[in-house]
């Protein structure tokens, strides 16, 4: 079983949210008892099922095997396609989960806006993290007080985003006054061509624009700095 289907099982191991679930897609939203049955839960946002929808044509049966073994067809559904009238149908965590993801389908940047109060928070933010494969939610995951609704998760989503901006600038900042620093120095020596120019100003690793310094400190010349870098 792989890391995405242990992670939706999580959720799923509550009665509340598996009942929902086959109520919901089955039974148009009735309470029934649960009979047997196969289904698949495709969170995929970015195209429909290809997939086949039987259990033999998912396995590699050996020659000569395949009639010792019995097959069941598959009932798909597309959790992102899904309308508002089936998605009103759930009354669990899933219908969290499953307003999600059609809005991620529908806008790819789309930032969790649902005020629904969310009872199985930890094994939310799992799927979440798993089945859109941003390590965001992990970390939300991790320090998860406070956090009831999915408009809990885009604050912290938001504050996040505006560390990471924070960091970056700081990271701009450092690579232009190295940038900056290299330049004058070369110009104190001869001046630099467009194409020097030009790979100091794009090199990106601030590290090794520390180590471009400190050549065009030591070079007696530009050309000396220019053969250092090859």
């Amino acid at each position: 079983m792989g890391q995405k289907d242990i992670t939706e099982k999580l959720l799923e191991d509550y009665n509340d949210v598996f009942a929902d679930i086959i109520n919901g897609l089955i039974f148009k939203g009735e309470q029934r008892i649960l009979p047997v049955m196969t289904i698949v839960l495709y969170f995929g946002t970015d195209h429909h099922w290809y997939g086949k929808k039987n259990i033999k044509g998912l396995m590699k049966i050996p020659e000569g095997l395949e009639e010792y073994i019995n097959d069941y067809e598959m009932k798909v559904f597309e959790i992102a396609w899904l309308t508002e009238e089936e998605i009103s149908r759930f009354h669990s965590d899933f219908k969290v989960v499953a307003n999600f993801f059609v809005q991620k389908r529908k806008h790819k940047d789309y930032i969790p806006d649902d005020p629904t109060e969310i009872r199985h928070i930890d094994e939310v933010l799992k799927l979440l993290r798993v089945m859109t494969g941003d390590e965001r939610y992990q970390a939300i995951f991790q320090k998860e007080r406070g956090v009831h609704s999915m408009c809990d998760v885009a604050e912290r989503l938001e504050k996040m985003g505006i560390a990471k901006g924070i960091e970056l600038g700081r990271e701009e900042e450092k690579k232009a006054s190295r940038v900056e620093f290299i330049l004058r120095v070369l110009e104190m020596k001869g001046g630099v061509d467009e194409k020097t120019r030009k790979r100091i100003e794009e090199e990106p690793d601030v590290d090794l624009l520390d180590i471009w310094f400190t050549k065009a400190l030591k070079a007696n010349t530009v050309q000396e700095f220019e053969q250092a870098l090859d």
